[in-house]
């Protein structure tokens, strides 16, 4: 047996069954909190890994082939043992209470929705409040118990166990940054590079490469947001640094460009909590959702308008 068999997720099994349920992307994707893209993306991985094709496309949606009608069997009997194992070690009551998290803007964002659509979906009595934090605030915050959850961009993906001390963290999900400038306009090394905020560490990476690879310090300006820094491009030369994710649609439509001669930088969200909290029910509870959801290694999990208003409801 191919060992790409055994690298099948769970949440890809889930996306399965829920298109063949529907026999719609896009319904399924509405129903699981995701976007369409990534359901897309679930399946054909799911395929590729099996080695066969799961579904015949038609104008109205999707049918099961006759290798999905097989695989559909088995995989609603393996969801079946899931909801006997933790039927059999659970707790009978319901997750409830509030959990305040805390994170920078591109997580916040773009990132968040999915994972707060789910929480809200699977415990409607977890009360959930975000707020949007500069990253040198957020360990700082998370350590005093303003907020009960963090999230910070970092370097190092680590390995995704929890740490001994006074908090404790799991690294969840790849976060890509790149260059680009819009199409009419052609990019030099000597144009302006407008950020967001220079404490994030994408950015930091972004100025160490651009020294490195051209001799100089970065000609950079901060404008506030990733949305201004996109905005401030229009009938100029300048450069914007900000999350893939913030300008997938854009780049998609032929509105913006990636300046390849630029550094990008690759960096990776991780939840972070009190040592103390590690056992909390609903604290447990999100952070598991956030494993599942942010831990799906198809980043176009991401790829949806900013969830701003979404987030901070609650």
């Amino acid at each position: 047996m191919s060992a790409a068999v055994y690298d099948l997720s769970i949440h890809q099994l889930r996306t399965f069954l829920e298109v063949a349920r529907t026999g719609n992307l896009t319904k399924a994707a509405n129903r699981l909190g995701y976007a369409q893209s990534s359901v897309t993306v679930h399946i054909r991985t799911l395929e590729r890994r099996l080695g066969v094709r799961l579904f015949h496309r038609h104008s109205q949606g999707v049918r099961l082939t006759d290798e999905g009608e097989s695989v559909i069997g088995h995989a609603s009997r393996l969801f079946e043992v899931i909801d006997d194992m933790v039927r059999s070690v659970g707790s009978s009551e319901p997750v409830r209470g509030r959990v305040a998290i805390g994170g920078p803007a591109v997580l916040t964002s773009y990132y968040l929705g999915p994972l707060l659509r789910k929480c809200h979906q699977v415990y409607p009595e977890l009360r959930l409040s975000t707020r949007t934090l500069r990253p040198s605030d957020i360990e700082k915050t998370v350590r005093t118990g303003e907020v009960d959850l963090g999230f910070v961009l970092t370097e190092d993906c680590g390995d995704d166990q929890l740490r001994d001390g006074p908090l404790h963290w799991r690294t969840l999900c790849a976060v890509d940054f790149v260059a680009v400038s819009t199409t009419k306009a052609g990019a030099r090394v000597d144009d302006v590079v407008l950020v967001d905020d220079p404490e994030c560490v994408a950015q930091q990476v972004m100025a160490r490469e651009f020294r490195r690879q051209f001799g100089r310090p970065l000609p950079s300006l901060e404008v506030g947001s990733i949305a201004s820094a996109v905005d401030n491009l229009r009938d100029t030369t300048n450069v914007a640094f900000v999350p893939y994710v913030a300008v997938k649609e854009k780049i998609d439509r032929g509105e913006l460009s990636i300046v390849s001669h630029f550094p990008s930088a690759h960096v990776h969200a991780r939840a972070i909590w009190r040592a103390e909290m590690t056992n909390a029910p609903t604290l447990t509870a999100v952070v598991r959702h956030a494993v599942e959801v942010l831990s799906d290694p198809v980043a176009e999990l991401a790829t949806v308008a900013p969830t701003c208003a979404l987030a901070t409801a609650g």
